[in-house]
């Protein structure tokens, strides 16, 4: 019998004539076909489980994708922002050292006396506001709170070199200590006043 199922495919015939009896040959047949359907069974859930498995992995696959797609947007904006802040620090940069340039073009102008008095003022301007800061701290010191209110030394909008004087300490309405409140803008636009001071 076995050798017939290694053959050709069997003939009911041949396998009738090659069973000891009519009964095992249907036996025989019948097992066969239920081991073939035993596996075809087999075969199909196999697939459907193969399938829900490439189904998830392309749901999670696009899921992905849709997220790497939104943290690249945002990356190109965080770039694009940093390559904004960074173009305007270079042509502050470049303004700066524009701005030192004439300085020293200007400062290379002046003859040695020149010089020295230039040297001799900033001096004593540093002296001096050291000076009005420390009789500033003794009057609030002695008296408990500041015995000057803020009054400005400039006009609104009116032009002034770094180092000038445009306003005074003081205090007025509820604060904790002398303070001044001012403003630098460039083309009428609020700029940090750091670089001036």
């Amino acid at each position: 019998m076995v050798e017939i199922y290694e053959s050709n495919d069997p003939s009911t015939l041949d396998v009738v004539l090659g069973s000891a009896n009519l009964q095992d040959a249907l036996l025989d047949k019948v097992e066969y076909l239920n081991e073939i359907s035993a596996r075809d069974r087999s075969v199909a859930a196999q697939m459907r489980y193969v399938k829900l498995r490439v189904t998830a992995a392309r749901q999670k696959t696009k899921a992905l994708r849709g997220s790497v797609l939104a943290e690249t947007a945002v990356i190109r904006a965080r770039t694009q922002q940093t390559r904004t802040v960074w173009d305007a620090l270079v042509g502050a940069r470049n303004d700066l050292d524009a701005s030192r340039q004439s300085t020293i073009t200007d400062l290379s102008k002046l003859t040695a006396s020149e010089r020295a008095e230039a040297g001799e003022i900033d001096a004593l301007q540093a002296e001096s506001a050291q000076l009005a800061a420390r009789i500033r701290a003794a009057q609030y010191h002695d008296s408990g709170a500041p015995t000057q209110t803020p009054s400005f030394a400039v006009a609104c909008g009116e032009h002034v070199d770094q180092g000038q004087v445009i306003g005074y300490v003081g205090c007025t309405g509820h604060c904790t200590g002398p303070h001044l409140h001012f403003e630098v803008r460039v083309d009428g636009d609020p700029v940090d006043p750091l670089g001036y001071l």
